[in-house]
């Protein structure tokens, strides 16, 4: 059964939250989110690049909040922060 870029994209972001929060338990002991990228989590885990890629091909990004973070696909039409963008956010606090 062929999946969509769609379905590929929630699969990868939905892998990548377990997977920074596996990055954040233990590897970020003193931890700055404005200063972490997938790239580097994506090295300590051992996580091919294909997983940081969305359904389109393009990269996704982790933007740092207040209380957490979120995953960011730009999605179809590859540019963020528009209204298609795809999006898993985890809290922290």
């Amino acid at each position: 059964m062929a999946t969509g870029p769609e379905q590929i994209t929630r699969k990868r972001l939905t892998a990548l939250n377990g997977s920074v929060m596996e990055w954040l338990i233990n590897f970020a002991s003193s931890f700055d989110p404005r200063t972490v990228d997938l790239a580097l989590m994506a090295e300590d885990l051992g996580l091919g690049s294909d997983n940081l890629q969305d359904g389109w091909g393009t990269a996704i990004k982790i933007e740092a909040t207040s209380s957490g973070f979120t995953l960011r696909s730009a999605g179809a039409d590859k540019k963020f922060n528009t209204k298609d963008d795809m999006v898993d956010q985890r809290q922290l606090k």
